[in-house]
């Protein structure tokens, strides 16, 4: 375990300018997003940091990056000359108003060799056969990475990955298998089977690492462990720094943040050599960043000062309209269909329900400051067989069938309903987001009938088969299914429709942004277009930040290549979640799996990340179903909620469910609870997981865990450790998972136990007192902190200095 890292220092001073000139009418819109270094030649869309790149006069970068700038300016080619990239640099950019820098990431991938045995066929067998290795790296592609035979007997492919923690199995002739190399590790899938492990580039054990330490009038004090070198930025402009003989860094608050309701500080380092072979190779790897909010100049430590803007304090609740309240029975309108089963059918929700939830003070009172509604377009009247076996009918209660790109659906209420459902959220401090579907439109749509042969991709291959949910091998044309047509983004005029009604949807409602769906099947050129006008026509005018977060099930760089200052904010980290619920869920499986997926994304996404850490959502079973033994990891999730009743066997589940939620509010990242999962609703696949919400006649488990749900959301969105703090974990193993957040003087340390008897630990935290938020035992001795965790438990401890 890492030593308090506010007991240590290091590095570098700031000296602030006595005549500084610090740009307040920036050019660039928010915070520029740090350009990551590929392998080969890395494109930079200048677009996505200047609305206008005519103003941009000159780009300098550091010697060992070569670069070719485009005579139009909107593109620039970056590339490592020599084997001597740093680790962190600048891109130095000259406008008429002054000098803006972007953070430039040294790649940091590792060549990792992938090795299959096979000493059973002839030299001849072998060559026919068809060896591929799948995993989260590359979407559980067994089309993608072909390993190739080397010698008589074994299969070898290399790969480049980040660092982080990858599962992955080998496809061999069609069928999975483990990986044999004894030195490789196997983890549960959480599906009744086992996934083959590789660590790359985590095994760092001198990371360097930066904290705040104390903010006074006019500077921060950051300490730092094992750090050679720092950059500093306010807004997107550089602060210079050098060493101080103490070892603390100094930062200067600019005199020009007074003029800013709402700026940033962030801070970057990286470690410095451990040995006299670092100095000859690029081993050095990055430290944690820290973002540091401020108000008007002054360092803001009080989450009281915060607003519904502001993106690391979001909390999202995840309703799907038809499913939560119907308020309106006027409204309501069932497919009047026999073939049709009633789970697949609409039953009533709408916009009013959602609207009388909000007066009532259901979200305010369970500490959500952000709701994501399910898609409102107007959907088909009738329902569809879906084309995979048993092809059941389904109707479009869902949302994601669009029909019109700008109506509302009749069903789910009307614009006035709208309008009245935004502002009253909004008068309580919440911000609504709409569920935008880009990818396809429902073939009853007019937009496909009048241009089915112009607009959108054909469902027919060239070898005559049908593009149909060939997720992987055709993502950006296949179709979700033979009604749903797939948009092609390569003709302007969809690309300016279809954005243009993104648009126009924010403007006519008074939207706050979007979660965008199958984000992975719409070009970039898609998400650039519409950024761009978000920007142009809304944000920049009005000072306004639009929320922008997106779907894609795939690996972490297959996320990260949609996030971006052009791009998205952020998408949901499935990958955190899939190994926490397994890691939460069985005690056979050891919290390590949660730990390593927290530092997988940390390392991919930065330490301030706005990811969605999520409960549960729409596409997945509920984790109440595995959690509470209604259904386990082995059992066919889609068909078992069709087969029989999936129920709450085993009451532990509650508890399981109540540290999950403990889990995502206090990691960094943005929590996401899917409606329901508050109460500890169960169900398994679509469309049982998707059960209509329960307000009344709650058991005692489920009321408890709703009581748990609000206080963690409380938490959150009370402590600045939580929303703008360092994350350091402390210990992890089969039974106990423990980790710290600090925020200057503030810090929070959160515990679970995950055994069936009482846990006691005890850190040396220096604390100047601490109290508990779930009753835990509590001793607090010359700094050192003992508690006592109820088993099955966990405990949230505000530590103050």
């Amino acid at each position: 375990m890492k030593k308090m890292l506010w007991l240590l220092s290091i590095s570098v001073i700031l000296f602030s300018c006595t005549n500084e000139q610090y740009i307040t009418d920036e050019e660039i819109f928010g915070l520029a997003s740090p350009i990551n270094l590929s392998v080969d030649t890395t494109i930079v869309i200048l677009n996505d940091y200047f609305m206008d790149v005519s103003v941009i006069r000159k780009l300098t970068l550091d010697s060992a990056i070569g670069f070719f700038w485009s005579a139009d300016k909107k593109e620039l080619k970056l590339w490592a000359k020599t084997d001597r990239v740093p680790a962190l640099s600048m891109l130095d950019i000259q406008t008429g108003k002054g000098f803006y820098q972007i953070l430039v990431k040294r790649n940091e991938s590792r060549m990792v060799k992938f090795i299959y045995h096979d000493k059973k066929y002839s030299l001849a067998h072998q060559q026919r056969r068809k060896i591929f290795v799948r995993g989260d790296f590359n979407g559980w592609s067994n089309i993608h990475d072909s390993l190739t035979l080397f010698g008589l007997g074994f299969y070898t492919l290399n790969l480049r990955l980040e660092p982080g923690v990858y599962q992955y199995l080998f496809n061999v002739d069609d069928k999975d298998e483990l990986d044999a190399d004894s030195i490789r590790d196997s983890t549960s899938n959480g599906n009744g089977g086992y996934n083959s492990v590789i660590k790359v580039g985590m095994d760092n054990t001198h990371s360097a690492y930066l904290s705040t330490y104390a903010t006074r009038k006019n500077e921060i004090e950051i300490h730092s462990i094992n750090v050679e070198k720092v950059f500093v930025l306010w807004q997107n402009q550089f602060m210079p720094v050098d060493k101080d003989k103490n070892g603390v860094l100094i930062i200067n608050l600019p005199v020009a943040a007074k003029r800013m309701k709402r700026s940033y500080i962030r801070v970057y380092g990286y470690e410095r050599p451990h040995t006299a072979d670092d100095l000859l190779i690029n081993t050095q790897s990055l430290s944690n960043d820290l973002l540091i909010p401020l108000e008007n100049g002054k360092v803001i430590t009080d989450a009281k000062q915060l607003t519904r803007e502001d993106k690391e304090g979001n909390i999202y609740y995840f309703m799907m309209v038809d499913r939560f309240l119907d308020g309106n029975k006027n409204n309501t309108q069932k497919v009047k269909d026999d073939s049709l089963a009633d789970r697949a059918n609409y039953y009533g929700g709408d916009l009013a329900g959602i609207t009388q939830k909000i007066k009532e003070g259901y979200f305010s009172s369970l500490g959500i400051n952000t709701l994501w509604v399910s898609p409102l377009n107007q959907n088909p009247e009738g329902a569809y067989h879906e084309y995979i076996p048993p092809q059941r009918k389904y109707s479009g209660y869902h949302g994601y069938w669009v029909v019109s790109i700008s109506n509302v659906d009749h069903r789910f209420g009307t614009e006035a309903e709208l309008i009245e459902m935004v502002a009253e959220a909004h008068k309580r401090n919440i911000n609504v987001i709409l569920d935008f579907v880009s990818n396809h439109v429902h073939m009853e749509n007019p937009i496909y009938q009048q241009h089915k042969d112009e607009w959108f991709n054909s469902i027919f291959l060239t070898d005559g088969t049908k593009n149909l949910r060939r997720w992987n091998q055709y993502d950006l044309t296949t179709w979700f299914d033979e009604f749903l047509a797939d948009i092609d983004y390569t003709k302007d005029a969809p690309l300016q429709l279809f954005t243009d009604s993104a648009v126009g949807w924010i403007k006519r409602f008074d939207l706050d942004g979007f979660r965008h769906d199958a984000v992975k099947h719409v070009p970039q050129i898609f998400w650039r277009t519409l950024t761009y006008k978000l920007k142009k026509e809304i944000e920049i005018p009005q000072h306004k930040h639009l929320i922008q977060i997106g779907e894609t099930f795939g690996s972490r760089a297959l996320m990260k290549s949609y996030i971006g200052s052009g791009q998205l904010d952020a998408q949901f980290d499935f990958n955190v979640y899939f190994d926490s619920r397994i890691a939460f869920i069985d005690d056979k499986v050891n919290f390590t799996k949660a730990k390593d997926a927290v530092n997988a994304s940390l390392e991919y996404f930065g330490h301030h990340h706005l990811m969605g850490n999520i409960t549960g959502n729409h596409d997945i079973t509920r984790f109440m179903a595995y959690a509470g033994k209604g259904m386990s990891f082995s059992d066919n999730d889609r068909e078992t909620g069709w087969n029989r009743e999936v129920k709450v066997e085993d009451t532990l589940g509650y508890n399981r469910l109540q540290m999950m939620t403990a889990f995502i509010t206090t990691i960094p990242g943005t929590p996401v609870i899917y409606y329901g999962d508050e109460i500890g609703m169960t169900g398994a696949n679509d469309p049982d997981n998707r059960r209509p919400m329960i307000f009344d006649s709650l058991n005692k488990f489920q009321l408890q865990t709703r009581a748990i749900a609000s206080k963690l959301c409380a938490l959150r969105r009370s402590q600045m450790s939580l929303m703008y703090g360092t994350y350091e974990d402390l210990e992890c193993n089969e039974k106990t998972y423990s980790y710290l957040r600090r925020y200057f003087n503030e810090a929070t340390l959160v515990i679970f136990n995950k055994s069936n008897v009482p846990l006691t630990v005890s850190y040396q935290l220096n604390a100047g007192n601490a109290n508990t938020s779930f009753g835990s035992t509590l001793i607090l001795n010359s700094g050192k902190l003992t508690a006592t965790i109820v088993p099955y438990g966990f405990e949230i401890i505000t530590i103050k200095e």
